[in-house]
Protein backbone atom coordinates (compact mmCIF):
# COMPACT_ATOMS: atom_id res chain seq x y z
CA UNK A 1 0.00 0.00 0.00
CA UNK A 2 3.08 2.29 0.63
CA UNK A 3 4.53 1.18 -2.45
CA UNK A 4 0.94 2.28 -3.74
CA UNK A 5 0.67 5.69 -2.45
CA UNK A 6 3.98 6.87 -3.36
CA UNK A 7 3.80 6.24 -6.85
CA UNK A 8 0.82 7.86 -7.02
CA UNK A 9 1.90 11.26 -5.32
CA UNK A 10 4.69 10.99 -7.00
CA UNK A 11 5.03 10.33 -10.71
CA UNK A 12 8.11 11.99 -12.15
CA UNK A 13 9.90 10.48 -8.89
CA UNK A 14 8.85 7.31 -9.97
CA UNK A 15 9.61 7.86 -13.81
CA UNK A 16 13.03 9.04 -12.56
CA UNK A 17 13.87 5.62 -10.89
CA UNK A 18 12.32 3.44 -13.33
CA UNK A 19 15.18 5.72 -16.23
CA UNK A 20 17.47 4.80 -13.90
CA UNK A 21 17.23 1.62 -13.13
CA UNK A 22 16.40 0.94 -17.32
CA UNK A 23 20.13 2.79 -18.47
CA UNK A 24 21.87 1.28 -15.45
CA UNK A 25 20.72 -2.57 -16.79
CA UNK A 26 21.81 -1.14 -20.44
CA UNK A 27 25.47 0.08 -18.99
CA UNK A 28 25.48 -3.08 -17.28
CA UNK A 29 25.05 -5.14 -20.36
CA UNK A 30 27.36 -3.39 -22.47
CA UNK A 31 30.62 -4.15 -19.91
CA UNK A 32 29.78 -7.70 -19.37
CA UNK A 33 32.82 -9.33 -21.14
CA UNK A 34 32.21 -12.22 -24.01
CA UNK A 35 34.63 -15.03 -24.91
CA UNK A 36 33.44 -17.34 -28.44
CA UNK A 37 35.23 -20.00 -25.91
CA UNK A 38 35.02 -18.83 -22.46
CA UNK A 39 37.84 -21.04 -20.39
CA UNK A 40 35.98 -23.62 -18.23
CA UNK A 41 37.65 -25.58 -15.93
CA UNK A 42 36.44 -29.40 -16.90
CA UNK A 43 37.61 -31.14 -13.33
CA UNK A 44 39.50 -33.95 -15.82
CA UNK A 45 43.42 -34.69 -15.95
CA UNK A 46 44.68 -36.86 -18.50
CA UNK A 47 47.97 -38.67 -17.51
CA UNK A 48 49.53 -40.22 -21.41
CA UNK A 49 52.49 -42.29 -21.34
CA UNK A 50 54.43 -43.26 -24.12
CA UNK A 51 55.82 -46.90 -24.27
CA UNK A 52 57.73 -47.25 -27.84
CA UNK A 53 57.11 -50.97 -29.06
CA UNK A 54 55.02 -52.32 -26.50
CA UNK A 55 52.00 -54.43 -27.49
CA UNK A 56 48.53 -53.06 -25.84
CA UNK A 57 49.09 -55.89 -23.01
CA UNK A 58 52.52 -54.82 -22.05
CA UNK A 59 51.44 -51.37 -22.19
CA UNK A 60 48.15 -52.22 -19.33
CA UNK A 61 50.28 -54.51 -17.21
CA UNK A 62 53.67 -52.10 -16.95
CA UNK A 63 52.12 -48.66 -17.66
CA UNK A 64 48.18 -48.15 -17.22
CA UNK A 65 47.98 -50.52 -14.21
CA UNK A 66 50.75 -48.98 -11.79
CA UNK A 67 49.74 -45.68 -12.75
CA UNK A 68 45.60 -46.00 -11.83
CA UNK A 69 46.64 -48.01 -8.50
CA UNK A 70 48.54 -44.91 -7.95
CA UNK A 71 46.20 -42.33 -8.85
CA UNK A 72 42.91 -43.82 -7.81
CA UNK A 73 43.03 -43.18 -3.76
CA UNK A 74 44.14 -39.30 -4.49
CA UNK A 75 41.73 -36.61 -2.75
CA UNK A 76 38.88 -35.93 -4.74
CA UNK A 77 38.86 -38.59 -7.39
CA UNK A 78 35.94 -40.05 -8.57
CA UNK A 79 36.49 -42.36 -11.31
CA UNK A 80 39.13 -43.37 -13.29
CA UNK A 81 39.78 -44.46 -16.79
CA UNK A 82 42.51 -46.09 -18.52
CA UNK A 83 43.08 -46.54 -22.01
CA UNK A 84 45.96 -49.32 -23.45
CA UNK A 85 46.90 -49.01 -27.21
CA UNK A 86 50.42 -50.27 -28.56
CA UNK A 87 52.94 -47.92 -27.28
CA UNK A 88 50.32 -45.60 -25.73
CA UNK A 89 48.76 -45.56 -22.20
CA UNK A 90 46.22 -42.64 -21.45
CA UNK A 91 44.78 -42.52 -18.04
CA UNK A 92 42.17 -40.04 -17.32
CA UNK A 93 40.87 -38.53 -13.95
CA UNK A 94 37.90 -37.56 -13.40
CA UNK A 95 36.85 -35.14 -10.40
CA UNK A 96 34.46 -33.17 -8.42
CA UNK A 97 33.78 -29.41 -10.07
CA UNK A 98 35.00 -27.77 -6.38
CA UNK A 99 37.99 -29.22 -6.66
CA UNK A 100 41.35 -27.30 -7.22
CA UNK A 101 43.01 -28.78 -10.33
CA UNK A 102 46.00 -27.18 -9.79
CA UNK A 103 46.51 -28.60 -6.48
CA UNK A 104 45.25 -32.22 -8.40
CA UNK A 105 47.54 -31.80 -10.97
CA UNK A 106 50.75 -31.75 -8.17
CA UNK A 107 48.86 -34.50 -6.37
CA UNK A 108 49.03 -36.26 -9.59
CA UNK A 109 52.67 -35.57 -10.20
CA UNK A 110 53.79 -36.27 -7.04
CA UNK A 111 52.30 -40.01 -7.03
CA UNK A 112 53.95 -40.21 -10.44
CA UNK A 113 57.31 -39.83 -8.80
CA UNK A 114 56.74 -42.95 -6.90
CA UNK A 115 55.27 -45.04 -9.75
CA UNK A 116 58.21 -47.94 -10.89
CA UNK A 117 57.87 -48.00 -14.70
CA UNK A 118 59.94 -49.87 -17.62
CA UNK A 119 63.02 -47.88 -18.28
CA UNK A 120 62.12 -47.52 -21.86
CA UNK A 121 58.61 -45.33 -20.74
CA UNK A 122 59.09 -41.77 -21.60
CA UNK A 123 58.24 -39.81 -18.36
CA UNK A 124 54.40 -39.02 -18.31
CA UNK A 125 52.88 -35.89 -19.37
CA UNK A 126 49.82 -34.51 -16.84
CA UNK A 127 47.60 -32.36 -18.48
CA UNK A 128 44.46 -30.78 -18.16
CA UNK A 129 41.59 -30.50 -20.32
CA UNK A 130 40.36 -26.35 -20.90
CA UNK A 131 38.45 -24.97 -23.48
CA UNK A 132 40.79 -22.48 -22.97
CA UNK A 133 43.41 -24.33 -24.70
CA UNK A 134 42.02 -24.40 -27.84
CA UNK A 135 42.78 -22.45 -30.67
CA UNK A 136 42.25 -18.99 -30.65
CA UNK A 137 43.89 -18.00 -34.23
CA UNK A 138 44.96 -19.50 -37.21
CA UNK A 139 47.58 -17.87 -39.42
CA UNK A 140 48.68 -19.16 -42.81
CA UNK A 141 51.56 -19.25 -44.59
CA UNK A 142 52.35 -19.79 -48.62
CA UNK A 143 55.20 -19.81 -51.16
CA UNK A 144 55.74 -21.21 -54.62
CA UNK A 145 55.66 -25.12 -54.44
CA UNK A 146 59.25 -25.36 -55.56
CA UNK A 147 60.27 -23.27 -51.93
CA UNK A 148 58.49 -25.50 -50.08
CA UNK A 149 61.52 -26.74 -48.03
CA UNK A 150 62.56 -22.80 -47.21
CA UNK A 151 59.36 -22.32 -45.87
CA UNK A 152 59.59 -25.23 -43.34
CA UNK A 153 62.78 -23.86 -42.11
CA UNK A 154 61.32 -20.69 -41.72
CA UNK A 155 58.27 -21.10 -39.97
CA UNK A 156 60.49 -23.96 -37.86
CA UNK A 157 62.77 -21.18 -37.13
CA UNK A 158 61.64 -18.19 -37.13
CA UNK A 159 57.59 -17.80 -37.19
CA UNK A 160 56.98 -20.69 -34.58
CA UNK A 161 59.69 -19.18 -31.77
CA UNK A 162 58.57 -15.40 -32.64
CA UNK A 163 55.30 -16.25 -32.20
CA UNK A 164 56.02 -18.43 -28.17
CA UNK A 165 57.94 -15.60 -27.20
CA UNK A 166 54.91 -13.35 -27.31
CA UNK A 167 53.50 -12.86 -23.51
CA UNK A 168 50.38 -15.13 -22.71
CA UNK A 169 50.92 -17.66 -25.58
CA UNK A 170 50.55 -20.55 -24.47
CA UNK A 171 51.59 -23.02 -27.48
CA UNK A 172 51.94 -22.79 -31.12
CA UNK A 173 51.94 -25.56 -33.30
CA UNK A 174 52.56 -25.67 -36.90
CA UNK A 175 51.10 -28.28 -39.58
CA UNK A 176 50.43 -28.39 -43.15
CA UNK A 177 54.66 -28.53 -43.59
CA UNK A 178 56.24 -31.15 -45.77
CA UNK A 179 57.54 -33.80 -43.43
CA UNK A 180 61.17 -34.37 -43.23
CA UNK A 181 62.42 -37.59 -44.99
CA UNK A 182 65.47 -39.55 -44.74
CA UNK A 183 67.17 -41.88 -47.10
CA UNK A 184 68.46 -44.62 -46.25
CA UNK A 185 70.40 -46.66 -48.34
CA UNK A 186 71.29 -50.86 -47.61
CA UNK A 187 74.48 -52.59 -48.64
CA UNK A 188 73.92 -55.91 -49.08
CA UNK A 189 77.68 -57.14 -48.18
CA UNK A 190 77.12 -55.61 -45.02
CA UNK A 191 73.48 -56.81 -44.20
CA UNK A 192 74.72 -60.24 -44.90
CA UNK A 193 77.81 -59.83 -42.82
CA UNK A 194 75.60 -59.06 -39.94
CA UNK A 195 73.04 -61.74 -40.96
CA UNK A 196 70.31 -59.42 -41.80
CA UNK A 197 67.95 -58.52 -43.84
CA UNK A 198 66.48 -55.33 -45.18
CA UNK A 199 63.50 -56.43 -43.66
CA UNK A 200 64.49 -56.87 -40.26
CA UNK A 201 66.06 -53.63 -40.82
CA UNK A 202 62.29 -51.97 -41.60
CA UNK A 203 60.53 -53.23 -38.59
CA UNK A 204 63.53 -51.82 -36.04
CA UNK A 205 62.98 -48.43 -37.61
CA UNK A 206 59.23 -48.74 -37.58
CA UNK A 207 59.96 -50.17 -33.68
CA UNK A 208 61.73 -47.21 -32.87
CA UNK A 209 59.75 -44.76 -34.24
CA UNK A 210 58.78 -42.11 -31.64
CA UNK A 211 56.60 -39.73 -33.51
CA UNK A 212 53.34 -40.24 -31.08
CA UNK A 213 51.84 -36.71 -31.63
CA UNK A 214 49.14 -37.63 -33.75
CA UNK A 215 48.32 -40.28 -31.10
CA UNK A 216 48.22 -37.79 -28.54
CA UNK A 217 45.72 -35.36 -29.98
CA UNK A 218 43.76 -38.15 -30.85
CA UNK A 219 43.61 -39.15 -27.62
CA UNK A 220 42.87 -35.38 -26.03
CA UNK A 221 39.65 -35.10 -28.37
CA UNK A 222 38.74 -38.04 -26.89
CA UNK A 223 39.05 -37.18 -23.28
CA UNK A 224 35.44 -36.28 -22.41
CA UNK A 225 34.24 -38.59 -24.31
CA UNK A 226 36.21 -41.52 -22.74
CA UNK A 227 35.09 -39.42 -19.32
CA UNK A 228 31.12 -39.94 -19.59
CA UNK A 229 31.86 -43.15 -20.06
CA UNK A 230 30.39 -43.98 -23.29
CA UNK A 231 32.78 -45.67 -25.90
CA UNK A 232 35.71 -44.00 -27.96
CA UNK A 233 35.26 -43.83 -31.59
CA UNK A 234 37.45 -45.81 -33.92
CA UNK A 235 40.45 -43.85 -35.13
CA UNK A 236 40.36 -41.81 -38.10
CA UNK A 237 44.04 -42.12 -38.74
CA UNK A 238 44.36 -42.80 -42.30
CA UNK A 239 46.94 -45.65 -41.39
CA UNK A 240 45.53 -49.18 -42.25
CA UNK A 241 47.26 -51.44 -40.11
CA UNK A 242 49.56 -49.95 -38.05
CA UNK A 243 47.36 -47.74 -36.06
CA UNK A 244 48.75 -48.08 -32.46
CA UNK A 245 44.25 -47.89 -31.82
CA UNK A 246 43.90 -51.04 -32.82
CA UNK A 247 43.62 -53.18 -30.66
CA UNK A 248 42.88 -51.25 -27.93
CA UNK A 249 42.84 -52.56 -23.77
CA UNK A 250 40.15 -50.41 -21.45
CA UNK A 251 39.57 -50.28 -17.89
CA UNK A 252 37.15 -48.62 -15.35
CA UNK A 253 37.81 -48.20 -11.75
CA UNK A 254 34.89 -45.99 -9.92
CA UNK A 255 34.94 -44.77 -6.49
CA UNK A 256 32.24 -46.43 -3.94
Amino acid sequence: MFLTRFSLRNPAALFILTLLVAFGGIYAGAQLKMETMPDVSIPILSVISIYPGASPEDVEEQVSVPIEKAVRGLDGVKNVYANSVEGVSVVVLEYAFSKDLDEAKREVEEALANVALPDAVKPPSVSRLSFGSFPVAILTVSMPAEKAHKLAATVNESLVPALRSIPGVAAVEASGLPPKTVLIRLKPDKLKQYGFTASQVVQQLQANNLTFRWARRTWAASIIRSASGTPLPPSTNSRPSTSPFSPTRRRRWRKG
